[in-house]
């Protein structure tokens, strides 16, 4: 930590340099903590609007057990369009992929025998991503109906590459989710079962660390559980 609010100059001293306001304080674009005290928090939002992302903004992240009915209940049907949609589900849960990631994605791009995907990311950013047991499972299948082995992964009734869009309402529509909402829960769930922040940051294609630490907010009861468990001095 670098500093606390305290006053209005604080406000304005901090302004050039804040990059992301979080539960407790904000992130400097230097990657430094400022901490903001409850009477200062409203007021530290309002002045810095233009330069926040604000945590409180953030969708609530659905539960494990939300995420678990889900797919139970993707895996009812297995024809075509079903297998497709939960391929979506599983690349955006298990691997953390943005909409536009899954519509970009190639069959050439998956690498089913040692389970890693080649992924063109934000900003035209390359980067290899794991794939869980589940997922190859699931793209097996969907290439076993298709008949394929190059070209889009996903696509629409007459059979062109899917838009971002379009995987976007597919989700949302037929699966019950919003793509973004997966990717929240693929980073939030892996923390609470110990994945270390950087490693979880690697897997979403953040370019700075701070970003990652929004989208896996533990909440205090969390945090509180997490010492009682683990802290020695808890014991």
């Amino acid at each position: 930590m670098v500093g606390a609010i305290q006053t209005f100059g604080d406000l304005i001293h901090w302004h050039s340099h804040i990059h992301t306001i979080v539960a407790e304080g904000v992130f400097t674009e230097s990657g430094h903590f400022v901490h903001i005290p409850d009477g200062w928090r409203h007021r530290a939002v309002d002045f810095w609007r233009d330069k926040v992302f604000d945590l409180g903004r953030l969708p609530k992240v659905p539960s494990q057990a939300a995420v678990d009915k889900i797919f139970a209940r993707l895996y009812e049907h297995d024809d075509g369009l079903h297998i497709r949609d939960r391929l979506m589900a599983e690349l955006a849960y298990g691997s953390g992929l943005r909409r536009t990631e899954l519509a970009r994605l190639n069959v050439e791009d998956l690498d089913i025998e040692s389970n890693r995907a080649h992924v063109m990311g934000k900003g035209d950013k390359p980067r290899v991503v794991p794939i869980t047991s589940r997922t190859a499972e699931t793209i097996r299948e969907h290439l076993r109906r298709r008949h394929i082995s190059r070209g889009p992964l996903f696509v629409s009734w007459f059979g062109g590459r899917m838009r971002p869009q379009s995987v976007y309402y597919t989700l949302r529509e037929r699966v019950g989710i919003r793509p973004h909402l997966l990717r929240h829960a693929c980073a939030t769930h892996m923390l609470k079962n110990g994945c270390g922040v950087r490693v979880i940051q690697e897997l979403l294609g953040h370019a700075k660390l701070d970003t990652t630490y929004l989208y896996t907010a533990v909440d205090k009861q969390d945090l509180l559980r997490v010492v009682n468990a683990a802290h020695p001095r808890a014991k």
